[in-house]
């Protein structure tokens, strides 16, 4: 047995998504009255269970500071402030629905290279999806983070060498 939630831009599950999301019973489970988790990995569940700052409403003044930073990070005007030389790295899981499964984030990327970065690295995980970092594949995320990480700094050793 398993849920089927409509995929991306479904609306009343009807329209504008080609696929949906099969979630097997067996990794649904229910940390509070109203607090559903897709179980990926025990320990992580267990954190956010335990964590006092998971699972709580957020105030309307939230959402109004939160649609005004989405407000600011378009703004034409300060996409430009962006430095061009600036190392930017992007991942995602590919069945992140706040991500589009991927085609937001590589929207996102496509950006940044349009805007004239020049250094733009950008990963899509097989079956991730939004917290990465709490997948069962973390240890890899946290490798190429890391290795990503190092190979900027040395860039930036040898340009000071020079």
């Amino acid at each position: 047995c398993a849920i089927i939630v409509p995929g991306p831009g479904k609306w009343c599950g009807l329209v504008c998504s080609d696929f949906e999301y099969v979630i097997p019973f067996k990794c649904i489970v229910q940390v509070g009255p109203d607090i559903i988790l897709v179980k990926v990995d025990e320990k992580e569940v267990q954190k956010y269970i335990d964590d006092s700052f998971c699972g709580v409403l957020f105030t309307c003044g939230f959402f109004y500071d939160f649609i005004k930073g989405l407000q600011e990070i378009e703004n034409p005007q300060n996409l430009k402030k962006v430095p061009l030389d600036l190392p930017i790295y992007i991942m995602s899981g590919d069945r992140d629905p706040i991500g589009k499964d991927g085609k937001g984030v590589l929207r996102l990327r496509d950006r940044y290279i349009n805007l004239g970065v020049k250094n733009v690295s950008c990963k899509l995980y097989e079956g991730g999806r939004h917290e990465m970092l709490n997948e069962i594949n973390k240890e890899e995320v946290m490798k190429d983070i890391i290795s990503w990480l190092n190979e900027r700094q040395n860039n930036i050793q040898t340009i000071k060498n020079c």
